[in-house]
């Protein structure tokens, strides 16, 4: 009796088991079936409707934050800089025969280098393409990447009160070796090479990596040296002679050769009308801005942070070593 007993209680746990994987099965195609109904029943509210004028206008791309590719803004979410989305947008102004001009609306200090060079390559070929010109305002920030942006433009205005220029290239790191020690804390990295683990928060850069470094940083800012010459036409001594990474004003960036005048965004709007000769205009995003997005969006600004995410947050924006145009006047 006690051996049928151990038999039933092992056939129980085979057929458990069995079960088991049955159930799981049934989970994912009851999850998989949802997700279907989900994509089908709200695709319309994800997918952002172009309406592009039909008589000729002018693209607005607002350049604002920080430029590098976080995503692109979704039914929940919006991004302050979508990447993206807005090569995306110059691809179709390409081709898009009713569209006249760009107009970049710059708010920002910079960013990475890979995204600002993506995207002028981007505007460059616009030109060379369209032939169609294009117009830069800068608004509080117009600097480092922002400004490399602004270079492509046949005309750059700035407010009064904007701060324009820290052409340069940057690239920053950590030295927490003394604070290791301190603490008791040593770092060991089994690197294939000396200069592998070059940049590693628990040792000190050598004379050798901090010169492997800023010849990536000397390459990057010849780069954007080419872009500011070629943009403002201004022979390229005069470009070193401004490119110190200092920022200006915009009357002391007026005197410089690096915009061409100082307006009031009402009276820069007003320039470019009669520029054009009409006022239709097609803002970049201005589709994407959904209810569903918009209450999300309110939704996670009144939801406060954890300590851990804030500083998750913080080392993705400031990534430890990354390459960027970027200047820290904010």
């Amino acid at each position: 009796m006690k051996i049928k007993q151990i038999f039933g209680a092992v056939i129980a746990l085979v057929l458990f088991v069995i079960s088991g994987f049955a159930s799981k099965a049934v989970q994912d195609n009851i999850q998989n079936n949802f997700q279907d109904y989900w994509n089908a029943s709200f695709s319309s509210l994800t997918q952002t409707v172009k309406n592009y004028p039909v008589n000729d206008f002018v693209g607005v791309i607002n350049i604002s934050g920080t430029i590098q590719d976080v995503g692109s803004s979704d039914l929940f979410s919006i991004v302050e800089y979508d990447h993206q989305g807005i090569l995306d947008f110059v691809d179709d102004m390409i081709y898009n025969s009713n569209n006249v001009g760009l107009f970049l609306n710059i708010d920002s200090p910079g960013g990475y280098t890979y995204e600002i060079v993506e995207l002028y390559d981007k505007l460059v070929k616009y030109k060379e393409i369209t032939g169609r010109p294009i117009y830069a305002y800068c608004n509080s920030y117009c600097c480092s990447g922002g400004y490399y942006l602004a270079a492509t433009a046949d005309e750059i205005y700035a407010n009064q009160e904007s701060i324009v220029g820290s052409i340069g290239c940057i690239m920053s790191s950590y030295d927490c070796s003394g604070l290791y020690e301190k603490l008791g804390i040593k770092e060991v990295n089994i690197a294939s090479g000396k200069n592998k683990a070059m940049g590693s928060a628990g040792t000190p850069l050598t004379e050798e990596q901090l010169n492997i470094y800023q010849s990536i940083v000397d390459e990057s800012y010849e780069s954007f040296i080419d872009a500011v010459e070629h943009g403002r036409g201004m022979k390229r001594d005069q470009v070193y002679k401004v490119a110190d990474g200092r920022i200006y004003t915009a009357r002391q960036a007026k005197e410089a050769g690096l915009i061409d005048g100082v307006l009031s965004y009402d009276d820069f709007s007003n320039y470019l009308s009669d520029c054009f000769s009409f006022s239709d205009y097609y803002t970049f995003g201005q589709d994407k801005k959904t209810f569903y997005s918009l209450m999300f969006e309110k939704i996670e600004n009144i939801i406060p942070k954890s300590d851990v995410q804030t500083n998750i947050e913080l080392m993705n924006e400031y990534k430890n070593g990354g390459l960027m145009y970027y200047a820290d006047v904010i």
